[in-house]
This record gives C-alpha cells, structure tokens and sequence, in this order.
C-alpha cells in the first residue's frame, strides 16, 4: 500500500495491506526491521526518513504521525494532527511529513493545518 525510499538511498519502505511494513537496506538488499505494533487500518499516506538515518517518520491516513527507530522497528512516539473544525468529515490525512529546525517534526494534513511537533529524544 506504501513505498518510500530514502533521500540519501540508504533505506527503503514498504507496507501492504494486511497490516506489515518493513525497513530495507538499499546497499545489501536486505530487511533492517519490521515496524511493531502496526494495525490493519493504519494505511500510511506518507514516509520521511531522517538525515540521520536514525529514525523514521510517517503519516496515516487516520491522523496518525509516528516516530520510528529504523534499526528496530518501534514506534518512539506518535501524535494525531487536529481534525478539521466542521462536523464532517471528522478525520484528517496526513499529507506530508519534514524534519524541521530545533529538533522538531512538521505536518500538513487535509485539515489544512501545519502544525510542529517535538521530536522525541
């Protein structure tokens, strides 16, 4: 359902449908880790990997946005953007995902907010 490949082609990203996403080595081929605790309905919309190549970012379709540790697989910390003020429809999408400056991590969903987040340490 997603792929994602990394700005420096270090990584790579896959998901399918049935609930796996996984985080492959470019260089080698290989799989580095398999994301834990993923659910069914989490259908991400978008991936960025860190200039680091420590962590991973990624939004879903259910407002989620989740801070991941590439060389294990856990999810360091996740937030929901807001959802638009109307009544319907009551989710959002997260369209995109940045590193910004000081440490912090930028949204934009189809609510129509950017909204700043502070990366976990």
């Amino acid at each position: 359902s997603k792929v994602a490949l990394g700005a420096q082609a270090r990584y790579a990203f896959s998901a399918d449908s049935m609930k796996s996403a996984y985080i492959w080595d470019l260089k080698t081929g290989k799989r580095i880790s398999t994301l834990q605790g993923t659910k069914r309905h989490e259908v991400f919309s978008t991936v960025r990997f860190s200039p680091d190549g420590k962590t991973m970012i990624t939004g879903a379709a259910s407002r989620k946005v989740s801070v991941w540790d590439i060389a294990t697989g856990k999810r360091l910390a996740y937030w929901f953007v807001t959802p638009k003020e109307a009544k319907r429809p009551t989710g959002a999408v997260v369209y995109s995902v940045a590193f910004g400056d000081n440490n912090n991590l930028l949204t934009i969903s189809t609510s129509g907010y950017v909204e700043s987040w502070p990366m976990p340490k």
